[in-house]
């Protein structure tokens, strides 16, 4: 009872502590001519910090629970579900490398460190995580040039599991599944934050299918 009791008391201290939080101003006094000016272009991202925060709350908590039940009830063929499981393994593998690299370039070698851009830019990837989208993360050609670049035979692998999952992916699963992840779209785009990173330009036909391939992955 007195750990219960403990834990309550500790998160309504931090509940407090948060309705304390301020904003910092940019301190010339202390800071360099280049960190001030860093700081002074960050500040105007702090919005976009509690933009994305707001995201991630209406996905799981309005948005996500539905969709879940609809992922959860599919019949999808032994075959498929074997490879759905091997993309997703290269998706996650891909991710959290990909996320590592781009948390330490933001952070390596900067002698001011942009916070608001720093915790906008790590919650962005973290939004890939809680759902897939693998043209951003696998699909997109920019990544054979963009650190960490994707190796062009793993790419080709990527796209052979892809054509291979649509090969055996019968016509009314996937038009059962069309209508959720075009429902599931239409519903994230009624919030006016969307991710940015490495979406490219796609044609309807061929968004339609990749948007159809994120919910089968979906699985978590």
């Amino acid at each position: 009872m007195k750990i219960i009791i403990a834990i309550l008391l500790t998160i309504t201290w931090y509940e407090v502590k948060a309705q304390e939080l301020t904003s910092y101003p940019c301190d010339k006094n202390i800071l360099t001519d280049e960190a001030y000016e860093k700081c002074l272009s960050d500040s105007a991202l702090k919005l976009n910090v509690f933009a994305v925060t707001n995201y991630i709350a209406l996905l799981q908590k309005k948005i996500f629970p539905g969709f879940r039940i609809k992922r959860k009830s599919l019949n999808i063929p032994v075959e498929v579900e074997s490879d759905l499981a091997i993309l997703r393994n290269m998706y996650d593998s891909t991710l959290k490398f990909k996320t590592g690299v781009i948390k330490e370039d933001m952070y390596k070698n900067q002698k001011y460190v942009q916070p608001y851009a720093y915790i906008s830019s790590y919650l962005a990837l973290e939004i890939f995580n809680l759902y897939p989208d693998i043209y951003a993360i696998l699909l997109n050609p920019i990544h054979l040039v963009l650190r960490p670049k994707t190796n062009p035979d793993s790419l080709k692998l990527i796209e052979t599991y892809t054509s291979k999952i649509f090969s055996a992916l019968p016509a009314d699963l996937y038009s059962e599944v069309l209508l959720y992840s075009k429902d599931l779209e239409l519903k994230r785009k009624e919030f006016s934050y969307n991710v940015v990173m490495f979406q490219g330009e796609l044609e309807a036909a061929q968004k339609d299918k990749l948007n159809v391939l994120n919910f089968l992955l979906w699985t978590k």
